[in-house]
């Protein structure tokens, strides 16, 4: 759902031309706090997605699909398709990266200069910024639940997609009020040639606009289908196996050699990490603020590490199953655990660590008794010791 959202806000940032009056802009004293840890937060759930290769590829397919569909074959429908596809090759935990993309793709279609530029890129900047901090809340809630239906090779469902779309009708009002303020700032700072471009990209835009208004007036009434965002081949939409499915950091389970096979927790294994938060969560019963706290060390120490393995990959996979848990080449792996224990143990508070304490001491005490009251009742145990 980010991917099409993410990709109608971004082609569309200059392809409006009615101006509406401006929301409130939020207090950033007030604001800028929560905003800036949910939007870290939501930028380290999208990393674990991994490698956005095949993400990208199911994007380009899809716009090359739904342009031919619907026969948008003026230039500036192919300008949009353009900037589409150039914007969903870059991973959306990239944003700055996918701003410079289409900044760069505007400047070269309308011939900006250097202020023209500077023009577009704080129009962007302040709409993207205001954006996200007034809905921060559901942009967050819907990453976080569309991203871990991914991870954990849960299909969408039409359900599923309905809520969401009426949830996120205010932020994508907002979204198509904040397209419009900036063509029109861009537009008070163009040459007569090239506002007449603007006119056809705006042309080219209400078709669009109009359509995905459409599909989602059906989502909001329970008639979502995979092949609406490009799904329809996608493997976790189909219900593949899960030998052919992403894999959830939920459902790893490694063995003596780092397989997937003991459940135990291995600190040179960022895939097993889920476990030990999941029991640390568990143990000192934390409260949903401490669990959205754990679960953003945990995302971030994760994605720090695969991109650790990422870029020593061959080097990586030839070290034994046998030698990984010592091997110095996974040392800073082993190192991003110990951050993890050290950062979650700041979490809980001194009334939490008490009552886990005291948990634990009596739950080994009523092992103990269990264990010997088990003795006592072998009967392959002679009641009485022969010398």
């Amino acid at each position: 759902m980010k991917r099409h959202f993410a990709g109608f806000l971004l082609v569309g940032l200059s392809m409006v031309s009615r101006s509406t009056r401006a929301a409130p802009p939020p207090d950033p004293d007030e604001a800028a706090p929560e905003f800036a840890t949910q939007f870290f937060e939501a930028e380290n759930i999208l990393r674990q997605l991994g490698d956005w290769k095949s993400e990208a590829e199911l994007s380009r397919k899809y716009l090359d699909r739904v342009w031919a569909e619907n026969e948008w074959n003026s230039d500036a429908d192919q300008f949009a398709r353009k900037v589409g596809k150039a914007v969903v090759e870059i991973p959306p935990w990239k944003l700055h990266q996918r701003l410079e993309t289409f900044g760069d793709l505007i400047q070269e279609r309308y011939r900006l200069d250097d202020g023209q530029r500077r023009v577009l890129a704080g129009a962007v900047q302040r709409e993207l910024f205001g954006l996200t901090m007034r809905h921060a809340g559901t942009i967050f809630k819907q990453t976080q639940e569309a991203v871990g239906g991914r991870l954990r090779g849960e299909p969408f469902s039409a359900e599923q997609i309905a809520r969401w779309t009426r949830e996120s009708e205010p932020l994508m009002a907002d979204a198509r009020r904040g397209v419009e303020r900036i063509a029109e700032r861009l537009g008070e700072h163009l040459r007569p040639e090239q506002k007449a471009l603007l006119a056809d990209d705006i042309e080219s835009y209400e078709k669009r606009k109009a359509f995905y208004e459409r599909l989602r007036a059906e989502w909001a009434e329970g008639r979502w289908k995979p092949e609406d965002w490009g799904l329809e081949n996608d493997p976790v939409q189909r219900g593949a196996s899960p030998a052919d499915r992403p894999q959830s950091l939920e459902e790893v389970r490694p063995g003596p050699d780092g397989d997937e096979t003991s459940g135990r927790v291995l600190a040179f294994d960022e895939r097993t990490w889920r476990l030990y938060a999941t029991d640390f969560i568990r143990r000192f019963r934390l409260d949903p603020s401490q669990t959205r706290a754990v679960e953003s060390i945990l995302t971030e120490l994760v994605a720090r590490a695969g991109e650790y393995r990422q870029a020593h990959k061959d080097e990586l996979d030839a070290i034994p199953p046998t030698e990984r848990a010592t091997h110095e080449g996974l040392e800073p792996i082993r190192v991003l655990f110990k951050e993890l224990e050290q950062r979650c143990g700041t979490v809980p508070t001194g009334a939490q660590r008490a009552a886990a304490e005291a948990a634990a001491a009596a739950e080994a005490a009523e092992a103990a008794e269990s264990a010997a009251a088990a003795e006592s009742a072998d009967p392959t145990k002679p009641a009485v010791e022969v010398p």
